[in-house]
C-alpha cells in the first residue's frame, strides 16, 4: 500500500530545494536544437548556452519554465 501523500496547496517549486533537478527532452538532431534556440529567443524564453558535455556524449540546449523550472534539450554529439 503506497502512504498517502497531501501537498500544500500554497506550496511551489523552489530549486533550492532537495528533489526535482531537471527534465531532458531529446530532439532528433542538432538542427532540431539550433530551431529551438531561434524560437526560445524571439519568445524570450530564458536558456542557457548550447554547450556540448563529451563526456555524456550529448550536446545541451538548457532553458527555464514558467516555474523556473530547469529543462533541457538534448542531441548525441554526432549528429
Amino acid at each position: 500500500m503506497c502512504p498517502s501523500y497531501s501537498a500544500d496547496r500554497h506550496d511551489r517549486f523552489s530549486p533550492n530545494r532537495f528533489g526535482l533537478d531537471h527534465l531532458s527532452f531529446s530532439v532528433a538532431n542538432r538542427a532540431e536544437l539550433d530551431k529551438a534556440l531561434v524560437l526560445f529567443n524571439e519568445k524570450s524564453v530564458e536558456h542557457g548556452k548550447v554547450k556540448g558535455l563529451a563526456g555524456l556524449g550529448i550536446t545541451i540546449l538548457p532553458f527555464y519554465d514558467p516555474y523556473r523550472i530547469q529543462l533541457e534539450l538534448t542531441v548525441p554529439l554526432a549528429t
